[in-house]
């Protein structure tokens, strides 16, 4: 028998904005753009979903790091420290729960299982600058000196510097292969991005600016 494989890609679903005021702080700006998306072929279709209109039984779902609404319904920026826990060591529970994630979910709406492949990838636009609070931030950090995690709900993420993620055949950057998802089933992940806790000085007033995307493969039955 020939072994088929399928792929289809959700498009770009998120841009992610992280703003370096100072060394000991960050500031990190998510915008959410286009609606949910499902891509189908045949039998093989997945799904993403960004906010309460697909998931309303997930909280904070969508959330958007590094801001805060005051009682006026005004979105405000609000600061991310690094972490004072050094990133070599064996990350907890109550660590991440220091941190406020981007949540998402993948579901498989097809009648086929899936290996779902996660990439973050840089907006290498030229010529980009953010402007926070009157000041203009023009230049982006270096890849080591961001971290990234990504895990399902209810397990511990995985950390890694984005400097070391791997590339794939078509210029992805890797941060979560074999995700698998059955025929209905749904995921939930949580995407965790920070500035490293022993950052560079180099790395004050700069951004990070990138896109998460998923590709999935169908499982072909033996």
């Amino acid at each position: 028998m020939i072994k088929r494989e399928i792929s289809i890609t959700i498009a770009t679903v998120l841009l992610v904005t992280t703003v370096f005021l100072m060394f000991s702080y960050a500031i990190f700006k998510v915008d959410v753009s286009g609606d949910t998306n499902v891509i189908t072929f045949g039998d093989v279709a997945m799904s993403f979903c960004k906010d309460s209109t697909c998931a309303e039984t997930i909280p904070n779902i969508g959330n958007v790091i590094g801001t805060t609404t005051d009682e006026n319904g005004i979105t405000k920026y609000v600061p991310i420290y690094p972490s004072e826990k050094s990133e070599e060591e064996e990350w907890t529970t109550e660590d991440y729960a220091k941190l406020s994630p981007y949540i998402f979910t993948l579901t498989n709406d097809g009648t086929l299982g899936l290996y779902v492949t996660i990439f973050l990838n840089r907006d290498t636009t030229p010529g980009l600058s953010y402007t926070v609070d009157d000041v203009i931030y023009k230049d982006p950090v270096d890849d080591d000196q961001i971290m990234i995690a990504i895990g399902e709900q209810g397990n511990l993420p995985t950390k890694m510097l984005y400097s070391d993620t791997k590339v794939d055949t078509t210029g992805g950057q890797i941060i979560a292969t074999k995700v698998e998802l059955k025929p209905g089933e749904t995921k939930v992940m949580y995407l965790y991005a920070w500035l490293k806790s022993d950052a560079e000085n180099a790395a004050q007033g700069k951004y990070f600016v990138s896109q998460i995307s998923a590709r999935g493969e169908f499982i072909p039955e033996d």
